[in-house]
């Protein structure tokens, strides 16, 4: 028995350089081709039409499909029994790269004269605190031996 062409595919789509996935959507296989297999690049068309605003810099070419670590590249069907892209929690990876001159989302890093300042702001604090302690200290001790001659 021949596998049966799929008309859906489960999806998460994640700018290049970066570990933050969309949460998982289903895309379907284009009504105004029925007779066109659903493949590679019918997909790669489906999320760039469910994922319009985050794609519009992309082409459709531009994305590109994993199973797992795998890419996919080849433009056969997408076939009922294959597992990947057939549930919601086995989807399949869209990846595209981010918008030119924009760099993908990284930590950010802090300036060094913030840095300087933060440090600053720490050892003040650590010096407070310090002082705190110190007249807490005092005024225990007074108190203790106020406590001992009213005795």
């Amino acid at each position: 028995m021949a596998a049966q062409d799929r008309i859906f595919a489960w999806v998460v789509v994640q700018e290049e350089g970066t570990d933050v996935l969309s949460p998982a959507s289903q895309v379907w296989k284009s009504s105004q081709h029925p007779d066109l297999p659903f493949d590679i690049d019918a997909l790669k068309n489906a999320v760039k039409a469910e994922f319009a605003l985050r794609l519009q810099h992309v082409d459709a070419a531009d994305q590109k499909v994993y199973a797992g670590d795998k890419e996919l590249t080849t433009l056969s069907a997408l076939v009922v029994d294959q597992s990947v892209g057939a549930c919601e929690e086995n989807p399949l990876r869209i990846t595209y790269p981010p918008r030119a001159g924009v760099k993908a989302k990284r930590p950010r890093t802090l300036h060094p004269f913030r840095k300087e300042l933060d440090a600053e702001e720490k050892e003040e604090e650590k010096d407070s605190a310090a002082a705190t302690d110190a007249v807490d200290r005092e005024a225990i001790g007074s108190s203790e031996a106020k406590q001992t001659h009213a005795v």
